[in-house]
């Protein structure tokens, strides 16, 4: 009897204990559907059956022994009301490598266990939703494939007027068969190669952080934040972007928000978190998620070929940045064919209802009045089952903004061309100051059904070539500025100099000095009142003006 007790107190115990890791089993790749093949709050009656590749299992931690316990999803666009239905769900272990099930939804899911059957009600929102099982049996994931499936029915309660959209994967043929009605139960069920992007809930004792982001990056700090449920203290580790784990910077008992500080601005980095339950009991790490300093102007040869995540992380700004239609950084791969250099490039979509109208706006760039600015990137027009032709433009301004874009250094339209073509093209500042380059994606509407059409931009290049007198400026250095008691004019290109005046606001020759030459030479303003000044330098190469300010 004593053993009996026992027995179930531990039983009680863990089962008091189990938490939850979610983890993408099969990821999305930026494909969307609205067709039932995760459950649609728009119809009355959805099924759906599909397959989880033993490599997806094993590339997303899953692992024989593994106990599941939830089913997710990821949804693109919402449902305009939340839905209350019933779902039922299945899960079965097997060795198929391609989805063989029945189009028969009775015999489909004959021999799959039931893991879960209750209420359920679908979100009006975008983003993540995770279904806990209840109603239904264990389930212990054995090693190889996995098939999903789910019987969703809402009979009675009201439905939505605007359907979900869930982001899925088509990289499998074939690889799912659903069908929805409003009418009745489908009894059959059909192919299709999009599969829901999957979330699966694995039963740990200690569960990881989730929901990894950040916010507020200034030039040399971050705030970094998660979610933690069921107690326990957090450790997180940051480095720079690509840092080895262990290598990094470790901080123990940290809170959402934390804040990071002694970064360096223009700069990647991405960290790791993990919670301490006590006891020893670790949860497994969660990373890395990657983060950003803000990026200052920065002066020519200027290059970049978009080789991050995301263009906060390359200084660029996408405007809009949260529809279909936004540009976007796309991961093409070494030696793919949408990249010119590296393996990014910037892509953006062109709509089937109307004309583009996307703004990217690079990094700032500081130039100087007067020089010749040359900027050449590659483009080049993507066509997927459809015919259409791309159209954009390239402007500069002084902002991240289409107000500020008020110079127009290009209009291209009808582009054709399906391989990268080199565009170069000049701009000569007005004053000296911080600009904006803007790649505006203006295509007409793509008319052609189930097709895509973008217009892809890669390996984007600023430099600039000063004037003589500007050149010879630039290897004149005076520091420091604000100065006290002395200034250096520093001359780092063997340049004679001979005189050096020091003029007031009025004009007033206030110091007049001729140097020797040497490549250094310190003027002595401690005698000088507080204030601005002048200074003219005269070259055997030219003259010119450094304004100084005496404290």
């Amino acid at each position: 009897m004593k053993k009996t007790l026992l027995y179930l107190v531990l039983i009680v115990g863990f089962i008091a204990n189990a938490q939850t890791d979610y983890y993408t089993a099969l990821p999305n790749n930026n494909s969307t559907s609205g067709n039932g093949r995760a459950p649609q709050g728009a119809t009355k009656y959805n099924r759906s059956i599909w397959l989880i590749t033993a490599a997806e299992m094993t590339a997303s931690g899953f692992t024989n022994g593994s106990v599941v316990n939830s089913l997710g999803f990821n949804y693109s666009t919402a449902q305009n009301i939340a839905t209350t239905g019933n779902i039922v769900i299945y899960l079965q272990n097997t060795a198929d490598a391609t989805n063989t099930k029945s189009t028969t939804w009775a015999t489909a899911i004959g021999g799959m266990t039931t893991v879960s059957n209750g209420s359920v009600t679908l979100p009006a929102a975008t983003g993540t939703f995770d279904i806990p099982f209840a109603g239904g049996s264990p389930f212990t994931y054995t090693g190889g494939a996995l098939y999903v499936a789910f019987d969703y029915q809402n009979a009675a309660n009201p439905i939505a007027t605007t359907a979900n959209a869930a982001l899925c994967s088509t990289t499998l043929a074939n690889g799912l068969k659903s069908a929805f009605s409003a009418t009745a139960a489908p009894a059959t069920i059909a192919a299709s190669n999009f599969r829901p992007e999957t979330r699966l809930g694995k039963q740990v004792t200690c569960a990881r952080p989730t929901a990894l982001g950040f916010n507020t990056p200034a030039l040399n700090s971050a705030n970094l934040t998660f979610n933690v449920t069921a107690g326990g203290t957090v450790t997180l580790e940051y480095g720079p972007y690509g840092f080895v784990q262990g290598t990094g910077t470790t901080v123990n008992s940290v809170t959402s928000p934390y804040n990071v500080t002694g970064l360096a601005p223009n700069s990647t980095y991405e960290y790791y978190v993990r919670k301490d339950c006590g006891g020893g009991n670790l949860s497994v790490w969660e990373g890395p998620y990657p983060f950003y300093t803000i990026f200052q102007s920065t002066a020519p040869t200027y290059n970049t070929s978009f080789e991050h995540v995301d263009f906060p992380f390359v200084g660029w700004l996408a405007v809009p940045n949260n529809t279909a239609n936004a540009w976007f950084i796309n991961y093409g791969g070494p030696g793919s064919a949408l990249v010119q250099q590296g393996e990014s490039s910037a892509v953006a979509i062109t709509p089937a209802a109307a004309a583009a109208n996307e703004r990217l706006f690079s990094r700032g760039i500081n130039l100087t009045a007067g020089s010749t600015t040359t900027i050449t990137y590659y483009v080049r027009n993507y066509q997927a089952a459809t015919t259409a032709l791309a159209n954009y433009q390239l402007t500069v301004g002084t902002d991240q903004t289409a107000a500020s874009q008020t110079t127009v250094l290009a209009t291209e339209t009808g582009i054709s061309n399906t391989a990268f073509a080199q565009k170069t093209y000049n701009f000569t500042p007005p004053s000296t100051g911080t600009y904006y380059f803007s790649f505006l994606h203006n295509s007409p509407m793509n008319p052609t059904a189930n097709s895509t059409h973008a217009l892809i931009i890669d390996n984007v290049t600023v430099t600039e070539v000063l004037s003589t007198k500007d050149f010879l400026f630039s290897k004149i250095a005076v520091y420091p500025n604000p100065a006290t008691d002395f200034v250096t004019i520093s001359n780092t290109a063997a340049i004679e100099i001979n005189s050096v005046e020091i003029v007031d606001v009025n004009g007033r020759i206030v110091k007049a000095l001729t140097p020797k030459n040497t490549p250094i030479t310190q003027i002595n303003i401690a005698d000088l009142t507080a204030g601005v000044y002048f200074m003219n330098i005269k070259t055997s190469e030219g003259s010119g003006t450094k304004k100084i300010v005496k404290e």
